[in-house]
């Protein structure tokens, strides 16, 4: 037997953040501020899976988890450290937002061997919505090397964790038909950038 997600499994998400910073801490090697804002985003997830024999029969999972739009208050710090030429500037954002979601599930059984395109037979699934809370935190680092005063490069890496995301019933093998979980989802992406004063 064959445990398998298909092509047109797919996670869209996207994420803005409008605030205000207030300094906190100043000195000649550093910094520290507060930050106070709002956060607006979304994320949607479509999950296609097929259990059994390619070529032969199985069961074809179809679920998904769809938001509205997600928004909330945003309250974070943001500091910065001066080592000569180089400095380090971090950020860590903890959001909490407020959505509904809708849950929908179908189990299909297939004979043949296109289990993306059927036929399918004995279709049975579920759909229901309800009302969640996600809380969502960001750190964002970076280091930054100043090579003159109109001119700089530096690396940076961040990660965004959302945690106890409603997940769709059943797209867990070992899960029962209708069974629900949540799943923290994190992110992380890594970055150059370059810095040019006129």
């Amino acid at each position: 037997l064959e445990y398998s997600s298909l092509e047109d499994t797919t996670i869209e998400t996207w994420a803005a953040s409008a605030f205000a910073a207030r300094p906190l801490v100043e000195s000649e090697r550093g910094a520290l501020g507060l930050r106070l804002g709002l956060k607006v985003c979304d994320f949607d997830n479509a999950y296609r899976a097929f259990a059994g024999e390619r070529g032969g029969a199985g069961l074809r999972r179809d679920a998904s988890s769809n938001y509205d739009r997600m928004q909330g208050p945003l309250v974070g710090l943001e500091g910065r450290l001066d080592f000569g030429r180089s400095r380090i500037e971090a950020v860590l954002d903890q959001s909490v937002v407020f959505t509904s979601v809708e849950l929908s599930w179908m189990y299909r059984d297939f004979t043949g061997p296109h289990a993306e395109e059927g036929p399918f037979t004995n279709p049975r699934g579920l759909s229901e919505s309800e009302d969640v809370t996600i809380p969502i935190t960001e750190l964002r680092l970076a280091w930054i090397y100043q090579f003159t005063d109109a001119f700089a490069l530096g690396l940076s890496a961040e990660a965004s964790s959302w945690w106890d995301l409603p997940l769709p019933p059943g797209i867990v093998p070992e899960d029962g038909a209708g069974a629900r979980r949540e799943e923290t989802v994190t992110f992380v992406a890594y970055g150059a950038r370059a810095t040019l004063r006129f």
